[in-house]
């Protein structure tokens, strides 16, 4: 059963950030210390300072002294490629406090430094991934020396999965839908249509299982609309807008409507995707056959609804699915 400190209302970045600030808080400094310390690469980082008889100058010196000044912030997105420099010193500016110990903790799913990061080129602002920090975790949790209590190991635990759950661990950055209809679609309209409010992980792009295999195309994900009706009132609202992205999906509503694609008054969910050919959109050397079976050895369909890939695995040359299941993750 989850700890209720998880058991929020808020969502997104909101209840990532929550939920670590939640678990942060309740472990041990020195804990607290190593695990940041792990995840960013760095030897060490002091939130308190046990000093014996510290030196300042006067004729008497106290027998000892606990210090602590620091001003740590988190900027944490939970999608790739999502780190602006502009927020980055926003930031930055509330650091100017005069703390001994200052730190801008940027917290990504993405598997490289942000360029967004390496270009403020700024010690105090430490990148790390959640990958990072769930093995930084994984490190204390399998550490006998460490000494963690029973409830911050349950927390810890805890704030791993939900990293997991929330798919922020996996280098998987192509959703692979099931399209028998769907692919032909795409190859029409550039988009991919499905039922309204169906739930996805935030990737940048999408690939196609049809005819017993992945094909080559995988395009990147331009834009997405959820409980969109397909009706000529909503592509006439859509066309008349300022903006370029809604009167996209308005020539895309008008064509289906005019091509028979869908039927009028349905409410969908829809991507807008690169065409075949187009130089945003990835290749495969060739399909890669689904060669899975059921428990009978009988072919197996690979997936019913959707599952998650990586581009540079997918891209790879890879022929089958049995290597795709293979690669490393």
């Amino acid at each position: 059963m989850k700890s209720n400190i998880f058991n929020s209302s808020r969502e997104g970045e909101n209840r990532v950030t929550a939920s670590m600030l939640a678990v942060f808080e309740r472990l041990d400094l020195s804990v607290l210390e190593r695990l940041l310390a792990s995840a960013a690469g760095e030897s060490s980082l002091s939130l308190v300072e046990f000093a014996n008889r510290p030196a300042d100058g006067s004729s008497h010196v106290p027998d000892a002294a606990i210090r602590g000044s620091f001003n740590y912030l988190f900027e944490v997105k939970t999608e790739t490629d999502a780190v602006r420099r502009d927020e980055l010193v926003v930031q930055l500016r509330r650091l100017a406090n005069g703390h001994r110990e200052e730190r801008l903790f940027v917290v990504t799913p993405d598997l490289t430094e942000p360029d967004a990061v390496a270009a403020l080129d700024d010690d105090r602002v430490i990148w790390f991934s959640f990958l990072s920090l769930s093995q930084a975790i994984g490190e204390i949790l399998t550490d006998e020396t460490e000494g963690v209590s029973e409830r911050a190991e349950f927390l810890l635990r805890e704030l791993r999965a939900l990293f997991a759950d929330d798919g922020l661990l996996s280098a998987e950055d192509v959703v692979v839908v099931a399209a028998r209809r769907g692919y032909q679609e795409y190859r029409r309209y550039h988009a991919y249509i499905c039922q309204a409010g169906r739930s996805f992980r935030s990737v940048p792009r999408m690939a196609f299982y049809a005819g017993g295999a992945i094909q080559p195309e995988v395009p990147a994900i331009l834009a997405i609309r959820d409980n969109i009706v397909i009706a000529a009132e909503t592509a006439e609202s859509l066309l008349s807008s300022g903006d370029e992205t809604d009167r996209q999906f308005g020539v895309l509503i008008g064509r289906l409507l005019a091509e028979g694609g869908r039927p009028e008054g349905g409410t969908s969910q829809i991507f807008l995707l690169t065409p075949p050919g187009d130089e945003r959109t990835a290749m495969l050397s060739q399909p890669i056959r689904n060669v899975e079976k059921d428990q009978n050895g009988q072919p197996a369909d690979w997936t019913q609804n959707q599952r998650y890939a990586c581009l540079e695995v997918l891209m790879s040359g890879i022929e089958t699915t049995a290597e795709l299941k293979a690669a490393p993750e």
